[in-house]
């Protein structure tokens, strides 16, 4: 409803309530004789109290006049005076036909939909008169009143005071909107309510099938969200992993120079027990980088795991990695591949294998007789190499037909994975924190390419046993930028201090 009062002679009006400029309605002479009669009573000091021109007022409702020096201080004694003359016992009928006019005025600014939920306005605006008898010739048409969705209640309550005018009929056109209709005939009331049935009943049916396509595309969408969050992140990561193996296709096809198998290069991750136990988004994509560390004749490598990164180190001889574990020194790449390591110290180690049985196996004079096993069989493994000599041309490789070879044939011929023993260490990526010990575990590869392999091990914060899959979509030189003696004791302690700076 507006808020736009009708002012005029020092009266407002606005619904329904006539009062002075001051604010303050009229009260009827019963009232006031109790409040100022024999004597000021309770009641009377509230009426001063909430207002200090109360007693003017009251005399401007009932057109008393007075002289200015008859009033004094709050008025009460003169308000005593006019009360007991007579003064205040009826309204003057000019003051009637002003409040009468005003509200009429206040009245004609309502719009249906205005009148919602107060049904005496729209009798008093339409239908009845300044004294609440019906006046036909006020509104001659059939008046609808509109009732949003979920006021039914309001309809009824319209209705049941429209019964109460005589001659004035209504009728209540239905739908997910109800219209009141009023009018002085029947069948025109009755009409109206009908053809509003039927306009409603299309425009609900309309607004259902609108409602419910839109529902359908929402679940649509919907459903294509989740089928984008759930697969988006793996399909990429299914699609690199085969652009790896059509690229190694492809160069083999192109008898192009290449590296023997290894599990050197980069694989892409997938852990369950992290995406789903933590919540990592799909979208990103958990990384493990290896390459084979000379000096420590181990392979090694980098992981981040979104919650967890480090190192990991791995080889098939147990003694050798406990020894890699325990060994104290960083073991860089450079860009070429070679380690910044002294490489003399490397050329007094024994280089004919990687792993400590190769050694063994060479003293036993085992290797040439695999050799010629080899040379026998007829087999084109005997010139892979190990695919640091590709990474690096400064100088050979220690072993080209050692033990992996021999190894990677055996897993050929009998179709068993290639496994090692596994060493982590690792740090929290949101709290810093280090775990410098050591967590043991197994990586095996489930293909003789190493395309693919299946780990366990034990993670902080994660399980004692882990299971995680990597599959390759990388083999290029790259440089480790963190090594084993990142995460260990003292790395851990110097995390551990740096929290509290």
């Amino acid at each position: 409803m507006p808020l736009n009062e009708i002012s005029r002679d020092g009266f407002c009006s606005a619904y329904g309530r006539f009062r002075t400029s001051n604010g303050v309605e009229r009260v009827s002479t019963e009232t006031l004789k109790g409040a100022f009669l024999p004597q000021l009573t309770p009641s009377g000091k509230t009426f001063l109290k909430n207002h200090r021109s109360f007693v003017r007022d009251q005399f401007r409702h009932y057109g008393v006049d007075y002289a200015e020096g008859t009033f004094s201080g709050n008025g009460t004694l003169l308000m005593r005076k006019m009360l007991q003359d007579g003064r205040l016992d009826k309204i003057p009928d000019h003051i009637r036909a002003l409040e009468a006019e005003m509200h009429a005025e206040w009245l004609q600014q309502l719009l249906p939909k205005d009148l919602l939920g107060r049904p005496e306005f729209t009798m008093e605006k339409y239908f009845i008169d300044a004294l609440g008898q019906p006046d036909k010739t006020r509104t001659t048409r059939v008046i609808g009143i509109p009732h949003p969705e979920y006021h039914s209640r309001d309809a009824k309550q319209l209705c049941d005071v429209a019964a109460k005018v005589p001659g004035l009929h209504h009728a209540i056109g239905l739908g997910s909107k109800q219209t009141v209709y009023l009018g002085w005939k029947k069948a025109n009331v009755d009409k109206a309510a009908q053809n509003f049935t039927v306009r409603q009943e299309k425009a609900d049916r309309i607004k259902q099938e609108i409602a419910d396509r839109a529902k359908e595309e929402a679940a649509r969408r919907a459903k294509e969200w989740e089928a984008r969050k759930a697969n988006f992140g793996k399909a990429a990561r299914d699609a690199r992993h085969q652009k790896y193996l059509d690229d190694m296709v492809r160069a083999r096809q192109e008898r192009r120079s290449m590296p023997g198998p290894s599990p050197y290069g980069e694989y892409t991750i997938d852990c369950d027990e992290i995406r789903g136990g933590w919540d990592v988004s799909d979208d990103f994509d958990m990384t493990m980088k290896i390459r084979w560390n000379e000096r420590l004749r181990v392979y090694e490598a980098t992981f981040d795991f979104n919650i967890l990164e480090g190192v990991i180190i791995f080889s098939a001889n147990e003694a050798l990695l406990d020894q890699a574990s325990r060994s104290r020194g960083r073991g860089y790449f450079d860009e070429e591949g070679e380690e910044e390591d002294d490489k003399d110290e490397d050329s007094e180690e024994d280089g004919d294998s990687e792993e400590g049985e190769d050694s063994e196996e060479d003293e036993d004079g085992e290797e040439g007789s695999e050799e010629d096993e080899d040379d026998e069989d007829g087999s084109e493994e005997d010139d892979e190499e190990d695919p640091t000599v590709t990474a690096s041309r400064k100088r050979k490789a220690p072993t080209s037909k050692g033990t992996r070879g021999r190894l990677l044939k055996k897993a050929k011929k009998s179709g068993k994975p290639m496994s090692f023993s596994m060493r982590m260490r690792s740090s929290d990526t949101d709290t810093g924190e280090v775990h410098s010990d050591a967590e043991k575990g197994t990586i095996k590869f489930t293909k003789a390419d190493f395309s693919t392999f299946t780990a366990v091990v034990g993670m902080p914060c994660v399980g004692s046993a882990v299971k995680f899959t990597g599959r390759k979509v990388r083999f290029a030189p790259m440089r480790l930028v963190k090594s084993w003696d990142d995460y260990s004791e003292a790395a851990y302690e110097r995390a551990r201090v740096s929290r509290w700076r």
